[in-house]
């Protein structure tokens, strides 16, 4: 993981805050583990699967998809802005199934870029990076 031990030490504190949850979570889920099917889409690619917090489920999501799509060098414009679009849409319609959610979805944003960085997408390496530093790095406990 390329964050220095501080840093580390504060997403393990966060993660101790965090409500675990008990639901049915994918662990995986975005577009290409989405087949569409003549009766309609299925979600594939199960392995992640778990129990947990579904607003920590979100933000994986949140944070595959923006980092796929700030980062990733094949894509075209219209693709980047398709991605930011269903994100959007995803995040839209989670919010309104559960009220109130958005606030946790935010605490969990940094600790997901955290376990992705972990991961070692290099495409992705800063951008992860910079998402983690913003809300733990050691410029925050200065005022």
């Amino acid at each position: 993981l390329p964050l220095d031990d501080q840093v580390r030490r504060a997403v393990g504190a966060a993660l101790r805050f965090l409500p675990a949850g008990t639901q049915v979570c994918h662990g995986d889920f975005h577009p290409g583990n989405i087949l569409l099917a003549d009766a309609g889409p299925v979600i594939i690619d199960w392995a992640d699967a778990g129990l947990g917090n579904p607003a920590a489920d979100v933000a994986r999501t949140a944070t595959i998809l923006a980092g796929t799509a700030a980062t990733e060098p094949a894509l075209s414009r219209p693709q980047r802005l398709l991605l930011r679009w269903l994100l959007r849409l995803y995040e839209t319609r989670y919010f309104r199934r559960c009220p109130g959610g958005a606030l946790e979805h935010e605490s969990w944003l940094p600790v997901m870029a955290a376990v992705r960085l972990g991961e070692g997408v290099e495409s992705q390496t800063d951008w992860l990076r910079g998402r983690v530093l913003t809300a733990f790095g050691p410029d925050r406990s200065r005022g």
